[in-house]
């Protein structure tokens, strides 16, 4: 069964401990943080925050944040375990959803994407983001790229 949900603190706990290791990698390179401080940080700065839940277990969080309720613009996350590999089609009809109605309420959406997350990458092409070329950011100075989707 999968289902999506406000989340919760257990949710935080388990994806620490069961997080893909490029989005580890990439939030060390940007932050300098590990897991589970990765994901309280971004829970915490997130306008709102979700859970994705597959057979009971945490397949994905993600959220974004905005500057004002007003704001045009919105930064989508999302930071993951194997599990979404394991369910491609529900993850990938979700996080379409999820995209689809940011740009109903902000004209712009964008983040960061670390250069060595190639399935990342792919994954934002294919939801419509304009992708810029790397540049060194973040706490360790590796690359990462621009990537943006304007409401058309």
């Amino acid at each position: 069964m999968n289902e999506v949900k406000v989340t919760e603190d257990w949710h935080v706990e388990r994806l620490g401990s069961t997080m893909n290791h490029e989005d580890v990698d990439a939030v060390r390179a940007m932050s300098d943080m590990g897991p589970q401080e990765a994901l309280e940080y971004s829970v915490d700065a997130s306008t709102k925050s979700f859970t994705w839940l597959a057979d009971g277990d945490v397949g994905c969080i993600w959220g974004y944040s905005s500057e004002t309720p007003l704001s045009t613009a919105a930064q989508p996350w999302m930071l993951g375990s194997p599990l979404i590999m394991k369910h491609p089609r529900y993850f990938l009809g979700g996080c379409r959803q999820f995209y689809d109605l940011l740009l109903d309420r902000h004209e712009l959406l964008y983040n960061y994407i670390d250069a060595r997350h190639t399935r990342s990458l792919r994954w934002i092409k294919w939801l419509g983001a304009t992708v810029h070329p790397a540049t060194p950011i973040g706490a360790a100075g590796l690359p990462f790229h621009l990537h943006e989707t304007r409401r058309s």
